[in-house]
């Protein structure tokens, strides 16, 4: 894993950085769409209102951001994959 601190260039240090923060904001992009298709079926299980989880209306569209159910589900996930 890339750590942000000084190292022996820091082109190398910034360019590792860069690229992390882009991975996760990827991984993050790629929860939020699958947790919009399964929205209404995780909603049966109580995922999808937890505090944490936003909907702004915008202009007449909702943008739904469920932090608080990624987080939730990324440790399940975590937990499941460490057990495997």
């Amino acid at each position: 894993m890339a750590r942000c601190h000084a190292a022996s260039s820091r082109v190398t240090a910034r360019t590792g950085c860069e690229a992390a923060a882009m991975r996760w904001l990827i991984l993050l992009l790629i929860f939020a769409l699958v947790f919009k298709g399964l929205r209404s079926w995780l909603r049966v299980l109580g995922l999808g209102d937890l505090p944490g989880d936003f909907t702004i209306r915008l202009f007449g569209r909702e943008l739904y951001l469920p932090l608080a159910s990624i987080v939730v589900l990324s440790f399940v996930i975590m937990l499941l994959g460490s057990l495997v």
